[in-house]
């Protein structure tokens, strides 16, 4: 899937489930644990995270729910969900969801609209406005759909018992086993291939695209603050401290900032520290060139600028690498977190 950042933050936060909990404050900020179960309504917002999580009440804000296997059975506003096996029985006004295995049941009522990003998924219930649909493999059955339905998947199943009163979108490529009860003349079938050629020439103006803006918000930073990567870098802490910090960091940072948003008093520090954090993570090849440049290449290459360059040049590049350059971009965010935490030092 194409949404690694936003898996990154979500990997991150869900380590903060660690023992199990039952939530019985109805006016409950944040829940989280290893098996969790919301038995009791909760009146405005909420963050809940965990292994094993059933939310069997009535959710009056939004929800962020974040876990391994997620039962629905309650009505809530807004929900914002990922998890590995998701299953919805309730009722939802707007819903976001990413998973593995996504099941919304005949019980399940969407007031308004729903966009699923999954592997698997099976929709049926009632959904009164439209659906966008991103997996491998989608099976809807003994739905009603009140609006148009959008999907990008390689394997389509509609059965009889289906009905769409809008429109259905599908990508050309798929497999598609569609009842014959659906009006064809609202059926849409999009292009989704291209040439080799054009898809390999998109894929390398992509990549040289990333490196240019990466450079050129270098170079700006660079000429606007000359000394700013010297000091950053002036910090001698060893690698284990720096990535100690840098795993704290990455993990508390985007904590407490969801606390201050859900609280009555720090919505803007908690918004700014979120945009920080983001700034930080985009920034973070960046840094990490700087570092590189900066330790193993200024014996051969005396100009720092240039070092500098080469450096993030080297990290950017190494990112692009399928798989490992996931885990090239995460150790390069975890220890731009660090080397900026240890500029904080405690003076007497």
């Amino acid at each position: 899937m194409k949404y690694k950042s936003l898996f990154i933050i979500i990997g991150l936060l869900f380590f903060i489930g660690t023992i199990s909990v039952k939530a019985e404050d109805i006016n409950s900020k944040i829940i989280n644990g290893n098996n969790v179960l919301v038995d009791y309504d909760i009146n405005g917002s909420v963050l809940i995270s965990g292994f094993n999580i059933n939310i069997n009440n009535k959710i009056d804000g939004v929800a962020f729910i974040l876990g391994d296997k997620i039962d629905l059975n309650s009505n809530m506003s807004y929900a914002l969900i990922s998890g590995q096996d998701i299953t919805v029985n309730g009722k939802i006004t707007d819903a976001f969801i990413i998973g593995n295995n996504i099941i919304l049941n005949e019980s399940s009522n969407i007031e308004r609209d729903i966009i699923i990003y999954g592997n698997n998924v099976e929709i049926s219930g009632l959904i009164n406005r439209n659906v966008k649909i991103v997996s491998d493999n989608v099976k809807i059955d003994s739905v009603q759909i009140a609006g148009d339905i959008t999907i990008d998947s390689k394997n389509i199943e509609i059965t009889d018992n289906s009905a769409i009163m809008g429109k259905l979108s599908y990508n050309k490529s798929a497999k598609v086993h569609i009842s014959e009860n659906l009006n064809n003349e609202n059926i849409i079938i999009y292009e989704d291939n291209k040439s080799n050629k054009e898809t390999i020439f998109n894929y390398i103006k992509n990549i040289l695209t990333k490196i240019l803006n990466t450079l050129i918000l270098f170079i700006i930073s660079y000429l606007l603050v000359p000394k700013l990567y010297s000091r950053l870098l002036k910090g001698k802490d060893k690698t284990t401290s720096i990535l100690v910090k840098g795993i704290l960091g990455a993990i508390l940072i985007p904590l407490v900032s969801i606390l201050l948003l859900l609280s009555s008093i720090g919505t803007i520090v908690g918004i700014i520290s979120l945009i920080l954090y983001l700034i930080i993570i985009y920034i973070s090849p960046i840094i990490i060139g700087c570092y590189i440049g900066n330790k193993y290449l200024n014996k051969y290459i005396k100009k720092e600028n240039i070092t500098y360059l080469i450096g993030i040049l080297i990290i950017k590049l190494s990112t692009f690498i399928p798989i490992i350059g996931v885990w090239i971009l995460l150790l390069a965010i975890i220890y731009t977190f660090g080397i900026i935490i240890s500029q904080f030092k405690i003076k007497r």
